[in-house]
């Protein structure tokens, strides 16, 4: 009797297991789908100033990374692309005052922008920080803004974004487990 018994449980188990499985994948599935469709928009939008060619492949490479993989697979793809001259990322020490002149405008290049930020010889009481405040003030004017990476790093890392765009952008990237914040005017990062 306690056989049959414990066989009616595993069994029930077993139905019960599977049930869930069938009552649960309706909603899974969509989830997923979600996922994967905020990640492909994050990705695109965020390498849309590459070439077709290199975007494609980079886009698909990220798009298999896991999600506790993303943010420093993101950010070492984007820090890959300036060394190749395919400039879409900030990647400034935090002494390095005239790097934000250099790499913002090379930004600004290959985001179709014609102009050119220029700044005077910074004072010497100038920081990066407030160097990228300029910068930002700069594109908003323009459309864009200044988006960094929150990274605990000795350097400020991050791209730009069309201002229309750059809540869902964020929204998406947070979503995502990124950790990226608007450049902010008053306290310095």
């Amino acid at each position: 009797m306690k056989r049959n018994r414990g066989k009616q449980v595993k069994v029930i188990k077993k139905v019960l297991l599977i049930l869930s499985v069938i009552i649960l994948s309706p909603l899974l599935i969509p989830m997923v789908y979600a996922e994967r469709r905020r990640k492909k928009w994050f990705l695109s939008t965020l390498l849309s100033p590459l070439p077709e060619e290199i975007r494609t492949g980079r886009l698909n490479a990220l798009m298999n990374t896991h999600t506790d993989e993303l943010q420093g697979g993101i950010v070492s793809a984007l820090v890959e692309f300036n060394s190749n001259e395919h400039w879409v990322c900030l990647n400034i020490d935090w002494r390095d005052v005239e790097e934000v002149e250099l790499q913002g405008n090379a930004l600004a290049d290959m985001h179709g922008l014609k102009e050119h930020f220029i700044c005077s010889e910074p004072d010497e009481d100038a920081s990066v920080w407030s160097m990228l405040v300029l910068y930002d003030l700069w594109l908003q004017a323009r459309g864009y803004e200044v988006v960094l990476w929150d990274l605990d790093a000795d350097q400020y890392t991050g791209f730009i974004c069309r201002s229309d765009i750059l809540d869902k952008l964020l929204n998406e990237g947070r979503k995502l487990g990124l950790d990226l914040v608007k450049l902010d005017h008053v306290n310095e990062q």
